[in-house]
């Protein structure tokens, strides 16, 4: 379960990073539909599998949720291998590597164009 806790925050730190790239610099060239579209679900994601430790004295947010227990149901991990909170999901395997290529494919022409210009202002 620590891996997959592990890998939604860095799916989502990603994709926090991904839009603030986007917002701070206006790179010319399309924005990855699939970031905006998975976005919200990346986050609530996170929360679900966030704070382990409270959700095992059935808190959410610290207050007492019987939800709370939700987070240590994996069988979806092994059984559909997907991410889910019991509303929504995403999947493991083709889901999140989509979502992962886009979002590697952006910041790389990000950089690119971003250093392109420095690169063009020293000569």
């Amino acid at each position: 379960m620590g891996d997959a806790e592990m890998a939604i925050w860095a799916i989502d730190k990603a994709l926090d990073i991904t839009l603030r790239v986007q917002r701070s610099y206006r790179i010319p060239g399309s924005f990855p539909k699939i970031v905006l579209e998975k976005r919200p679900l990346v986050e609530a994601l996170r929360d679900h599998y966030s704070h382990i430790d409270h959700r095992a004295l059935g808190k959410v947010r610290e207050r007492i949720d019987p939800s709370s227990e939700d987070a240590f149901h994996f069988d979806s991990l092994f059984y559909s291998r997907e991410f889910t909170d019991g509303k929504a999901s995403l999947g493991i395997d083709q889901e999140a590597t989509e979502l992962c290529i886009a979002t590697r494919d952006y910041l790389v022409a990000a950089w690119s164009r971003l250093t392109a210009g420095a690169s063009e202002g020293e000569r």
